[in-house]
């Protein structure tokens, strides 16, 4: 494979798919100013004149940095003379903003859109984004990839028996991508709905679904602070479930989320590595990882190869 892999930082999920491509991770020189603004270089930039590069970097925490760290990192590699720069941001930052508080308006998405494209990003990878139509705002390829193949084997070689399982949609928005999974695994669904009475707090209305069982799974692309989750998840003994676990693709885990998930009737939740754990969620006893680099980089070897 004719190509350079670059990132940020030393992520594990860089580190599984460059060794998966028999590639060496290169980092940028990544740099913060005293008044917040931050720089990114290359070291030997010679060596990227004329090569492919494939950035590796999701835009979670701090998103701001690292939405902007890939721009820079990308307009560095043009202006080194790199022929094509691919972005593979497993989790984007801003995609849950695709539209304005003013009705029938764009959201901040479309502005991150803008920004890839200006910066010199040629095509981007990403895994799946929250909400798919945001893909609209771009005008290079977009490649938003699946983990529900990924989610499916992981609970298949995870739990001996499925006779008794459910899978639980927390919120209808998450309905279909749970419903592929179920059809993947051969159980039934149980949809909930909520109200959402601010940002980051909801509340349960009611749930949908013929499926009744002992062991129910919840799924979702996004755990954030886990009001939803949570909320869900303690409603679910009440209705027979003994055992109840997640699946969260992007573990964004903001604000009280781990003492939430910590203090829940979850007894584990599998979250994938697009984004690194903080040192409290790694620790955490109830949370545990897995591996999606393989998705990705069969996705990169079709672009590349």
């Amino acid at each position: 494979m004719k190509a350079i892999c670059i990132a940020l930082e030393k992520t594990e999920l860089a580190q599984n798919i460059t060794a998966a491509l028999g590639q060496e991770l290169h980092l940028a020189r990544y740099r913060q100013f005293a008044d917040g603004e931050i720089t990114v270089s290359l070291e030997h930039s010679e060596y990227y004149a004329g090569k492919t590069v494939v950035i590796l970097q999701s835009t979670g925490a701090p998103v701001n940095e690292h939405t902007l760290g890939v721009a820079f990192l990308a307009q560095e590699l043009k202006n080194a003379g790199a022929q094509r720069v691919i972005a593979v941001v497993p989790y984007l930052g801003y995609a849950r903003q695709e539209r304005s508080s003013i009705a029938g308006k764009p959201g901040s998405a479309q502005l991150i859109a803008k920004l890839f494209e200006a910066s010199g990003i040629d095509e981007l990878i990403v895994l799946d984004l929250h909400e798919p139509s945001a893909i609209e705002f771009f005008s290079i390829p977009v490649h938003n990839l699946k983990a529900q193949a990924v989610i499916a084997d992981h609970i298949k070689k995870e739990f001996l028996s499925l006779s008794n399982t459910c899978l639980i949609a927390p919120d209808k928005g998450a309905s279909d991508y749970v419903q592929v999974v179920a059809d993947m695994i051969g159980v039934g669904t149980l949809i909930f709905s909520k109200q959402r009475f601010a940002a980051d707090q909801t509340r349960i209305l009611r749930h949908e679904g013929g499926c009744s069982g002992t062991i129910g799974i919840m799924l979702d692309d996004i755990i954030a602070t886990g009001g939803t989750a949570v909320n869900v998840c303690n409603a679910l003994p009440a209705m027979g479930y003994q055992e109840i676990y997640g699946y969260f693709v992007h573990p964004v885990l903001a604000g009280p989320a781990i003492e939430r998930i910590e203090k829940s009737a979850f007894l584990k939740l599998f979250v994938s590595n697009t984004l690194s754990l903080s040192k409290e969620a790694a620790a955490a006893p109830k949370i545990a990882v897995f591996d999606v680099s393989g998705i990705l980089v069969d996705a990169i070897k079709k672009i590349i190869l």
